[in-house]
């Protein structure tokens, strides 16, 4: 029952829902079904028989021809660690692994936002989360780890490290200040059950595919990067202040220590003081794009059950909503993670804020009395 004087939030919803529909229109004839699916699935099939050979960028991109079309460059560059968790995948045809792995991941992540008040259903149709889910993109399955886990931070933290270590396993750029954040929030038993839960992938990675296969991995990162700044199509799209730096003429190494001398202060301050779980998320994956050298517009998916858990209950909050998924066909991903990034900001110094004039108006009163 809606009370006199309250707005209701349902045209709010309708029109978000409207501007999401429009712009996923558009992603359908902008990506291609299974595109990013494709180089991890020929990936996985190649670990069960010549794990070294999945980092040979051209016999990838060759395997792949006869699912999607011949293309110029479609590599692998995901670590051995990932590939426990995308070769058992690669068992079944393309189709219907990426039907399963999307069908997944995708609910997955709408539940596990549940706690921070996303609307399923918008999440579901948001452009970035639709994109993932028709590309391929293990993005989904990290967001879905990591809101979980910041969920049960405080009071399982064992779980939530178990949760944070096999999504840096699979993502580990976007996890690069995951450290930090356990650091100062002092949540130290996350911290060891991450690290032994990684070290644990890791080990296993190693007696399943071999040592050679992460010299091959370290080997190809260098050749992977400059496969991007090459590839000016690539670089319009990515997300990070590294790749507008790259794609702008400037110095990526300024902008992307400028954009740490940012993210790991303001981490440090959120997770030793705020304790809102959508603030949390989107300061720590936030603050990893800007600190990676390299990340691509779908990526903004990672900030959803955030962006989404916002009440709609005036037109003012459309704005970030429609900013976050209209920059992702726009070649200005990294306009709309700043614009998100600057939200959970400025929530946190508001917070801080206040609890200074609490504080103030408390011992103001102490001296009165």
């Amino acid at each position: 029952m809606i009370r006199i004087g309250s707005a209701s939030p349902a045209p709010y919803w309708a029109a978000l829902a409207v501007i999401f529909l429009l712009v996923d229109a558009g992603l359908f004839r902008l990506f291609s079904l299974g595109a990013d699916w494709a180089p991890l699935w020929t990936a996985g099939k190649l670990a069960w028989t010549d794990p070294p050979k999945v980092y040979d960028f051209d016999l990838i991109t060759s395997l792949q021809a006869p699912l999607l079309g011949p293309v110029d460059h479609r590599p692998f560059i995901y670590p051995p660690s990932a590939l426990l968790f995308i070769a058992p995948f690669a068992l079944l045809p393309f189709w219907a692994s990426l039907t399963l792995f999307s069908f997944a991941s995708a609910p997955g992540f709408a539940q596990v936002s549940r706690p921070l008040g996303a609307d399923r259903a918008l999440l579901l149709v948001a452009p970035p989360v639709l994109l993932c889910a028709i590309a391929g993109q293990p993005t989904l399955l990290v967001a879905a780890l990591v809101t979980a886990a910041l969920s049960r931070l405080g009071t399982r933290d064992a779980s939530a490290g178990v949760l944070l270590g096999i999504a840096f396993a699979i993502k580990p750029t976007l996890l690069l200040l995951a450290p930090v954040a356990l650091l100062f929030g002092g949540h130290w038993r996350a911290m060891v059950f991450s690290t032994l839960t990684l070290a644990l992938i890791a080990g296993l990675s190693v007696s399943l595919l071999g040592i050679d296969a992460w010299s091959h991995w370290l080997l190809a990162l260098p050749g992977f990067q400059q496969l991007i700044a090459d590839e000016p199509t690539l670089i319009s799209s990515a997300i990070t202040p590294y790749s507008a730096a790259m794609r702008l003429g400037l110095d990526p190494q300024l902008a992307m220590g400028s954009g740490a001398l940012v993210a790991i202060p303001l981490l440090a301050l959120t997770f030793a003081r705020i304790q809102e779980i959508a603030v949390r998320l989107v300061i720590l994956l936030g603050g990893g794009l800007l600190v990676a050298p390299y990340s691509m517009n779908y990526e903004l998916a990672l900030l959803a059950p955030a962006v989404l858990s916002q009440p709609l209950t005036s037109p003012r909050r459309l704005i970030l909503p429609t900013i976050w998924s209209a920059s992702l066909c726009s070649g200005a991903s990294l306009l709309g993670l700043l614009a998100v990034y600057t939200w959970a900001a400025n929530r946190v110094l508001r917070s801080l804020r206040s609890r200074s004039d609490e504080r103030c108006m408390e011992s103001g009163v102490h001296v009165r009395a």
